[in-house]
């Protein structure tokens, strides 16, 4: 197999855990404020909706998405996958997981904070916990995002991989 395909699969994966722990979750967003009765079911349902709606899409167009994260370069022909490739790979693969982990966690914590800031309590209704967890989120998502758009960057550091110039 090569890279690609196995990012693709990866995304295909990636789809399906994701979109389970989607559903899944849905009860654990469904809360309710006992002063004064909330209803955040709209937004429920909408961010979950979201979120089955990309699953769908890296599920259905996992090749596109392996072509975009892992660029090749289109005058070479078709050669046997280099150690460079499949490193990139990795690194893209750990911040697929984060992602997987980090979006359904924001996701709650947007319905937290929609539910918060509709019942007029605000940011300071909020322990000190759920702020270092929605920090922590944010964290995640951030050091995710990275992993997945600067595979490249980041496999060359880590592995001390060096580009060499051709000679004219």
């Amino acid at each position: 197999m090569t890279p690609h395909q196995v990012l693709a699969l990866c995304s295909r994966l990636a789809a399906l855990i994701w979109g389970l722990y989607a559903l899944s979750s849905i009860p654990q967003y469904l809360i309710r404020l006992d002063h004064p009765p909330v209803d955040n079911r709209a937004a429920v349902f909408t961010l979950v909706g979201l979120q089955i709606a990309v699953c769908v899409f890296l599920w259905i167009f996992s090749s596109t998405v392996a072509r975009i994260l892992l660029p090749t370069k289109e005058d070479t022909p078709a050669s046997p996958s280099r150690i460079v490739d499949w490193q990139i790979l990795g690194v893209v693969c750990v911040g697929l997981w984060g992602l997987i982990r980090a979006i359904p966690d924001a996701m709650y914590w947007a319905v937290i904070l929609q539910t918060w800031l509709t019942a007029d309590y605000g940011l300071t209704a909020l322990t000190i916990t759920q702020k270092s967890r929605i920090a922590a989120t944010i964290l995640e998502l951030g050091l995710a995002l990275w992993l997945v758009f600067g595979a490249r960057k980041i496999a060359t550091y880590l592995f001390g991989v060096r580009v060499a110039k051709p000679l004219q």
